[in-house]
């Protein structure tokens, strides 16, 4: 996918259109964000998931993305998230994992092997 989304970047950048490369990373924030959201809560937590909600959550995180980057202007005091989107989309994935997570009790300590 990072391939794909370098050779659209590289085509749209021949047409010198900046407004269509930053949409590009617009869409980009929506889509990755879920993903370094997960990525995050998986290096920095050792909580348990429930399975079932990951899916609706990793749809609902942007979604309320979109919400807040449309209404920003209003709630934010006239703030525009532009590239922030991708990390408030990731944060926003990390807490919701964090709602639907809890502690496994059979977790030892981390034992790295030596």
């Amino acid at each position: 996918m990072s391939v794909v989304l370098f050779l659209v970047i590289l085509g749209f950048s021949m047409v010198h259109n900046d407004a269509v490369i930053t949409k590009l990373f617009e869409v980009a924030g929506y889509t990755y964000g879920p993903i370094l959201g997960l990525f995050a809560f998986g290096i920095l937590t050792r909580r348990q998931v429930r399975d079932r909600w990951v899916l609706p959550l990793a749809i609902l995180a942007p979604a309320l993305t979109w919400v807040l980057n449309t209404w920003s202007d209003v709630l934010l005091a006239g703030f525009k998230l532009g590239f922030l989107v991708i990390a408030v989309n990731g944060l926003l994935m990390f807490l919701g994992l964090w709602l639907i997570s809890y502690q496994d009790s059979d977790n030892g300590p981390v034992s790295l092997g030596y």
